[in-house]
C-alpha cells in the first residue's frame, strides 16, 4: 500500500471520528432540549393541576359560607341605616349619606372604641332610641362586626377572581345588582364612618372602600356582557 492510500485512509478515519463526535453531540443536545421540554410540560401540568385543584377548592368553600352569618351581618347594618334615617336631624339634612357617615363615626367611637366622652343629652342621638348604655355598646359591637363580616368576605372574593381561583358560577353568586345596592348604599357609607374612628389615615382608607363598591358594580356589569340573562346559581338571601 503507497503512502498516498495511507493518508487518504488516515484522513477518512479522522473523518469517521469527527462526523461520529458531531452525531453524538448532536444526540445530546437532542436529548438535553426534548427532556427540558418534557421538565417543562410536566410543570406547567402539574401547576395547572395545582390551580385548578386551588379553583375548585375555593369554589366549594364560597359555596358553603355561612348564609346565616351573613344574613345577620346584612340585617344588622341595615336596620341602622334604617334607624338612622329616622332621626330627627336626618330629616332635615339634605345630604343622607353625609350624615350617617357622622352619626356612625361618632356613635362607634362613643360605645365601641371610646375615643368620646358621652355629653349629657347626645347619646340620644345613636339609635337604637332610649336603649340603655350597655344594651347600645352591645349593638354597636355587633354593628362594627357585621362590618367587618361584609367587607372580608368581598374582598376574598374580589381577590379569588382577579386570580383565576373561583369559578364564575359561584362568583354570580356574590356578585350580582343586589350586591352592588347594598355594598354601595348601606356597606359604604358605615365603612367610611368607621374609618374615621379608628384608620390613622381615614381619607385612603375611605378611597380603599369605594375601590371595592365600585370593582363589583364593574364586575357585575362584564357579568352580564358575558351571559346575559338569570343567574347559574340563585341569589344569597343576605342581600
Amino acid at each position: 500500500m503507497s503512502e498516498l492510500e495511507v493518508q487518504v485512509k488516515l484522513r477518512r478515519l479522522e473523518n469517521n471520528q469527527i462526523l461520529d463526535r458531531r452525531l453524538a453531540i448532536a444526540a445530546l443536545v437532542i436529548a438535553i432540549v426534548v427532556g427540558g421540554l418534557t421538565f417543562w410540560n410536566v410543570r406547567s401540568q402539574n401547576a395547572q393541576t395545582r390551580k385548578a385543584e386551588a379553583r375548585q377548592g375555593w369554589s366549594e368553600f364560597m359555596l358553603r359560607a355561612d348564609d346565616e352569618q351573613l344574613w345577620r351581618a346584612k340585617k344588622n347594618l341595615r336596620s341602622f341605616l334604617e334607624q338612622v334615617k329616622r332621626l330627627p336631624d336626618a330629616l332635615r339634612e339634605r345630604n343622607t349619606d353625609a350624615f350617617l357617615l357622622r352619626t356612625t363615626t361618632k356613635c362607634v367611637s362613643l360605645y365601641v372604641y371610646a375615643t368620646t366622652v358621652p355629653i349629657t343629652g347626645t347619646t340620644d342621638d345613636c339609635p337604637p332610641k332610649g336603649a340603655k348604655p350597655e344594651d347600645k355598646e352591645k349593638y354597636y359591637s355587633d354593628l362594627d362586626m357585621s362590618r367587618r363580616v361584609i367587607k372580608e368576605l368581598h374582598e376574598k372574593l374580589m381577590l379569588l377572581d382577579k386570580d383565576g381561583e373561583i369559578t364564575e358560577p359561584v362568583l354570580r353568586r356574590f356578585a350580582n345588582d343586589s350586591a352592588v345596592e347594598f355594598l354601595a348604599n348601606v356597606w359604604l357609607p358605615v365603612e367610611k364612618g368607621l374609618n374615621h374612628v379608628v384608620e390613622k389615615d381615614p381619607d385612603a382608607r375611605d378611597k380603599d372602600a369605594q375601590a371595592l363598591s365600585d370593582w363589583y358594580a364593574q364586575r357585575v356589569r362584564k357579568l352580564k356582557e358575558v351571559l346575559p340573562g338569570p343567574d347559574t346559581l340563585p341569589q344569597t338571601s343576605y342581600y
